[in-house]
């Protein structure tokens, strides 16, 4: 095992999981989920689905999806592990996030895991996961009162209207809401610089990426940081310290690995020109 594997740890072979706040408990049956899935993801996206499961265990729902197990739990109560105040910091530019929460008076848990055997449509199995679960969520917010999603560990909190607006933009047109399962966290520093590194990348198996030195532009390095997670997403590829990333070789940016507060992190030691290119004004 090299030493940049030595702290980190493969989510990517664990369930998926989300949480959707709700201001009042729901119940759901088969039909209901069925009817409102069929809605929502119509002939076009049907070929994800398999056989469902004739299961309903009241408040506990679980069908098959190509190969991913979805289940859905109901809780009648609060989610107090949820602290309102940790939610508003990190998203400062949603006013109403600690409201989200201190509104909420149930909770729906959504697990999507892998069985095996399934066909993925030319993706692979963590990407799988993660449409099966974006659809499966983005159609019970609709059917609850929802206030907002919680994805993957927690650390990611999204609006309900923009998690459906989304996910319905993106999947029915085959393509990927990569911007709903990945989150580039942007530091302003002293100077006016900013730093950039990610939030959900090891659910697909990978380290963190962050960008170094701090940048000028947070568009432009928001926008490269998101290019990057798409390509490992993707492609999968086998990173190593040392080796290096760019589109030309004159262009290219050093990949080290660093021991950091938030665990092991793979860091892109961006070239002097690309610097400069991400640097500069919109």
């Amino acid at each position: 095992m090299s030493e940049q594997d030595q702290e980190f740890k493969d989510f990517s072979k664990e369930p998926l999981t989300a949480k959707i706040l709700i201001r009042e408990t729901l119940s759901i049956t088969q039909e209901i989920l069925e009817n409102a899935i069929q809605k929502d993801w119509p002939d076009s996206r049907t070929e994800l689905w398999g056989k469902v499961w004739e299961e309903d265990r009241g408040e506990d729902l679980s069908f098959l999806m190509d190969g991913i197990v979805v289940t859905i739990k109901v809780w009648s109560e609060k989610d107090k592990s949820v602290d309102a105040d940790h939610v508003a910091q990190l998203n400062i530019n949603w006013s109403g996030a600690r409201d989200a929460v201190d509104d909420h008076g149930a909770y729906i848990y959504v697990e999507a895991d892998e069985v095996g055997g399934g066909d993925y449509s030319g993706l692979n199995s963590p990407v799988m996961k993660h449409v099966v679960l974006t659809m499966c969520c983005a159609t019970l917010t609709r059917l609850a009162s929802s206030t907002i999603i919680i994805w993957g560990h927690g650390n990611r909190f999204i609006q309900p209207e923009i998690f459906f607006e989304h996910s319905q933009l993106f999947i029915l047109k085959g393509s990927l809401p990569f911007e709903l399962w990945i989150a580039i966290h942007q530091v302003i520093k002293e100077d006016g610089t900013y730093e950039f590194d990610t939030h959900g990348l090891d659910l697909f198996g990978y380290h963190e990426i962050a960008l170094k030195p701090a940048l000028r532009s947070v568009q432009k390095g928001s926008h490269y940081l998101n290019s990057i997670c798409e390509y490992v997403i993707l492609n999968r590829p086998v990173f190593q310290t040392g080796q290096t990333i760019g589109d030309t070789e004159d262009n290219r940016s050093l990949i080290t690995f660093e021991h950091t507060d938030c665990g092991p992190m793979m860091v892109i030691n961006l070239s002097s020109q690309m610097q400069d290119e991400l640097s500069q004004e919109e």
